[in-house]
C-alpha cells in the first residue's frame, strides 16, 4: 500500500490539539487539504481541586479544524494548522461564566527526513519536525473566564522529532521533543503514539495515545487543577480512502485532565492534489 494512504489528519480538540504526526510525507508538489469537526463533552467536570465542589454541566468543547500538508520536496513538508472553537457549559450563566467561540490558534511545521534505512523486514525513518504554534487572535484567556476559556493565548516554540517504523501494512509512530512556552506556563514535553494497519485496499486503523508533560507546578487557570498544561489522551481513529483524490476520517477519544474527564469524536474530509 503506498505510504500516502496511511496519512490520517485528525485534529483534535482542548484546543488544537493533535494527535501527533506520523512520518509519512506527501512527495513533491503534493497537497493534502483536511477538514474536521470535533466534540469533547466533560463528565461531572469540577472546578478547582476541593473534593466538595459541586459537579457542573453540559461542558462542551467544539473545534472546526483546517490542516495543509504541502511536499516542497520528497524528503520535507511544511504543515499549517488552525481552529475555531466553541465552549460551552448549560450551568455557565448561572455561575457567571458566558460561553465563547473564537479563532483560537494555528500552529506551522516543518518536517525534514533526515534519515531512512532497512531494519529487519521493515524500515526505520527518522525526521525532524520543528513548529511553533500561536493564537489567532486575542482570545480571553483560561484565567478570564474560567470555565469556557479558550485558551492560554501563549506562543509556543516546538522542537520535536519523529521515529517511525513500517512493516507492510502496520506501522508505528512516536513523536516527542519540548516546547518552549513564551508566557506564564511552563515549558512541556508531548508523547504522541500512534500505530496504524491497513484493512484491505481503502480502510486504515489508528490507535493512538497521547500525554502532555508540564515541566513545573503552574496552571494556566487557577480554578483547574489540570487543564491544557498536562493531560492524557487515547483512542482510535480510521480513515476511508473513498477516492484518490478524497477521504473520510472518525475518531473517538478519551482524555484525562485531572480531575476532569471527557470523550470526544472527530470527523472530517481529507482532499489530497
Amino acid at each position: 500500500m503506498p505510504a500516502r494512504a496511511f496519512f490520517t489528519p485528525l485534529l483534535l480538540a482542548a484546543p488544537a490539539a493533535a494527535q501527533g504526526e506520523t512520518g509519512f510525507l506527501r512527495g513533491a508538489g503534493k497537497l493534502d487539504l483536511a477538514l474536521s469537526w470535533n466534540v469533547d463533552d466533560y463528565d461531572d467536570f469540577r472546578l478547582g481541586g476541593s473534593p466538595f465542589a459541586p459537579p457542573i454541566d453540559g461542558v462542551e468543547r467544539q473545534l472546526y479544524g483546517a490542516y495543509a500538508a504541502w511536499g516542497v520536496r520528497d524528503d520535507l513538508d511544511l504543515t499549517f494548522s488552525g481552529a475555531y472553537v466553541r465552549a460551552s457549559a448549560d450551568d455557565g450563566p448561572a455561575l457567571g461564566y458566558e460561553d465563547e467561540q473564537d479563532w483560537q490558534d494555528a500552529a506551522v511545521h516543518a518536517k525534514w527526513r533526515l534519515h531512512e534505512a532497512g531494519l529487519g523486514r521493515g524500515r526505520l525513518t527518522w525526521l525532524l519536525a520543528p513548529g511553533i504554534r500561536f493564537p489567532l487572535t486575542e482570545y480571553e484567556r483560561f484565567a478570564d473566564n474560567a470555565l469556557n476559556g479558550l485558551g492560554d493565548g501563549d506562543v509556543v516554540l516546538r522542537a520535536r522529532t519523529i521515529v517511525q517504523y513500517q512493516w507492510g501494512g502496520l506501522y508505528a509512530a512516536l513523536e516527542t521533543g519540548y516546547d518552549h512556552r513564551n508566557g506564564r506556563l511552563d515549558d512541556e514535553i508531548p508523547i504522541h503514539l500512534s500505530t496504524g494497519f491497513a484493512l484491505g485496499e481503502r480502510l486504515t486503523l489508528q490507535p493512538f495515545f497521547t500525554t502532555i508533560l508540564a515541566l513545573g507546578d503552574t496552571v494556566a487557570n487557577p480554578l483547574f487543577e489540570a487543564d491544557e498544561d498536562g493531560f492524557t489522551r487515547f483512542g482510535l481513529g480510521a480513515y476511508h480512502r473513498v477516492r484518490d483524490s478524497f477521504g473520510l476520517t472518525a475518531a473517538l477519544r478519551r482524555s484525562d485532565e485531572g480531575r476532569n474527564e471527557s470523550t470526544g469524536l472527530s470527523l472530517g474530509l481529507v482532499l489530497r492534489f
